[in-house]
């Protein structure tokens, strides 16, 4: 990984933004300070967690890199993330400094915000919102954090240490509820009220308090605002901004493009214009109900072929038709399979709109703690895993020259093959496929005390393996046969589900401590 010579400690940055280019380095942004307008200084929140570091990029591809979810292939990129092997090094990167400073800069200037006067009460509940988002998401990367609650706690001369985990969850419920009450606006490309009891049911999840988890879901299911995308339209979703599931994102637009380094590359396959750095396990993508060769039953799960034609232009299979749109979640290039879920937004290649909360999740923290509460095979669990699964399958069609019978028989199948008895194991496989690499599997295995196994692959052994079906050129299907082995386990509350706090971060303030002793002090 490209190790940086400067220090860049989110303590002694400046609090900066910029409202206009989310690509300029934070000491050719603009000082808070000198902008006038509150509610450009609310969008400056907002760009600042684009940051390749942050939403940009690796905040969420932290959240799958190292779990059961990818394999690798070439490269030396997030490659100690990937074995479960992080220390002290990789938080001198600059990836890592960036995005613990970048997360402090929105909540030095959120709290630049809410201190301000001249702020009306749907600007101040947007920021705290952004606070509370912030604070959040460096403590599912780190651990325990500080709390930075006033702008004068930001000044060097107040370094505060780290927070206990019980302070740093109340601080974000208190933010969050404030952010509910007083957020008027509707636009999903900003905080709503309706984030907020959305981000909520997440924090109350981990925090363990399970009635409220269930409190905040019913009631954006309530709402009646939001519904699940459907199967065949889910490769346009993630492609493209705003949709009915859609809670809240953070909009890129196409002059915001970080080239190679845009949100989709680094597990993009090399044909379809990628890195090609890492694939998907192959037992991962076999998990995936498919009826036979006639289609997948999981729209999730869609494969499709990339290859080059005559005028060298990228070409993908889905289910055994030529088309150019693209359309499969996954791409097979001969090797390997790769994720496509991300694969261009407003032609720009690799440019995605993270959608940082949307429906299902919601719908997934709440069965989770009916879970918790109630045991497992509880009906209403069963219910939500059902309203996912009818949202996200696609029913098998008959066939042109299929009789009735024979179409009844696989349709029989296909619906066999959906067992549903609201268990945990069975919800948790189910999120792990709605959610897939965004960024929410190492946390979902660590708040349940699960361990992972990383796997790695070798191609086209002639021995045991992973049978998968893929198109090939003319439409004709292709077995491939993977050797699937494990890599590296890490026991539950292992230390290498956190990252390390940046070094540097420590130098500048010598009240913050590492909170595993294997990463030092």
């Amino acid at each position: 990984m490209k190790m940086n010579k400067y220090i860049l400690g989110a303590f002694l940055l400046s609090a900066t933004l910029s409202s206009c280019n989310l690509d300029t380095e934070p000491e050719q942004q603009i000082e808070v300070d000198e902008i006038q307008d509150v509610p450009g200084q609310v969008r400056g929140l907002y760009n600042l967690t684009q940051a390749v570091a942050y939403y940009g990029r690796n905040y969420t591809l932290y959240g799958d890199m190292g779990t059961d979810s990818y394999v690798w292939v070439n490269g030396s990129r997030f490659i100690l993330e990937y074995e479960m092997n992080k220390n002290v090094s990789i938080s001198e990167s600059d990836d890592d400094r960036t995005i613990f400073a970048r997360a402090y800069q929105v909540i030095t200037n959120a709290n630049r915000i809410i201190e301000n006067p001249e702020a009306n009460k749907d600007e101040k509940g947007q920021a705290y919102f952004m606070r509370a988002l912030a604070h959040f998401d460096l403590f599912r990367l780190y651990g325990e954090i500080p709390l930075i609650l006033t702008v004068a706690d930001a000044d060097r001369s107040n370094y505060p240490a780290n927070a206990t985990e019980e302070n740093i969850y109340n601080q974000v419920i208190d933010d969050l509820k404030v952010a509910k009450a007083n957020i008027v606006n509707k636009d999903v490309s900003y905080a709503t009220a309706n984030a907020a009891s959305a981000l909520l049911s997440r924090v109350y999840l981990y925090k363990g308090d399970y009635q409220e988890v269930i409190n905040e879901a019913d009631s954006i299911l309530a709402s009646g605002s939001y519904s699940l995308t459907a199967g065949e339209d889910l490769f346009e979703y993630f492609n493209k901004t705003g949709g009915k599931e859609t809670i809240f994102e953070i909009v890129f637009t196409e002059n915001q493009t970080a080239g190679s380094n845009n949100f989709g590359y680094i597990a993009m396959s090399s044909v379809a214009g990628g890195y090609g750095s890492y694939a998907v396990n192959p037992e991962f993508v076999n998990s995936f109900n498919r009826i036979d060769k006639d289609g997948f039953a999981d729209a999730r799960g869609t494969v499709g072929l990339a290859t080059k034609d005559a005028t060298d232009e990228a070409m993908f299979i889905v289910e055994g038709e030529w088309n150019k749109d693209k359309d499969s979640l996954f791409v097979s290039k001969p090797g390997f399979i790769y994720n496509n879920k991300f694969h261009a937004q407003d032609e720009v290649l690799g440019l995605h709109s993270p959608k940082v909360l949307r429906l299902a999740e919601v719908l997934f923290n709440k069965a989770e703690a009916i879970i918790a509460l109630r045991g497992e095979g509880d009906q209403d669990v069963i219910d939500i895993i059902e309203s996912i699964r009818t949202a996200r399958y696609i029913r098998p069609v008959q066939g042109i020259n299929e009789d009735a019978i024979a179409y009844q028989t696989r349709l029989d199948a296909y619906n066999a093959a959906l067992v549903n008895g609201g268990t945990l194991a069975e919800l948790l496989e189910e999120k792990r496929k709605d959610f897939a690499f965004e960024g929410h599997r190492m946390y979902d295995l660590r708040r349940n005390s699960l361990p992972v196994t990383v796997k790695e692959v070798e191609h086209a052994k002639q021995a045991e393996g992973v049978d998968y079906v893929s198109v090939g050129k003319d439409g004709e299907f292709i077995q491939t046969t993977y050797e699937v082995k494990d890599l590296v386990t890490v026991p539950a509350g292992g230390h290498q589900f956190w990252r390390p706090i940046p070094e540097n971060e420590q130098l500048a303030n010598p009240n913050l401590h590492q909170n595993f002793a294997e990463y030092g002090n």
